[in-house]
C-alpha cells in the first residue's frame, strides 16, 4: 500500500518489489547466479503484466544465463 505521507526521497530507497523494474531483478539474480554452486529461487514482481514484459523477462532470465525462476507475482 502506498503512503502518501512518506517523502518521495525515502520512498525510492524503500521501494517495494512490485515498483522495481522486473529487468533489474533478473540481472542482479544473474549476477549472483555466479556464485552459487546449484540454483537460487528467483521471485518476479510486474506490477502490470502483459504478454510482451513477461516475454521479453523470462527471454533476458535464460540469455543471463538464469537456471531457475520460482514465482511470478503480479497485481492483477
Amino acid at each position: 500500500a502506498r503512503v502518501d505521507r512518506i517523502p518521495q526521497e525515502i520512498r525510492a530507497l524503500y521501494a517495494t518489489a512490485f515498483e522495481m523494474d522486473p529487468s533489474w531483478l533478473v540481472e542482479a539474480g544473474s549476477r549472483r547466479q555466479k556464485g552459487i554452486d546449484q540454483a537460487q529461487s528467483l521471485n518476479i514482481y510486474m506490477g502490470g503484466a502483459s504478454g510482451k514484459k513477461l516475454d521479453e523477462t523470462y527471454k533476458l532470465a535464460w540469455q543471463r544465463g538464469l537456471k531457475t525462476t520460482y514465482y511470478l507475482r503480479t497485481l492483477a
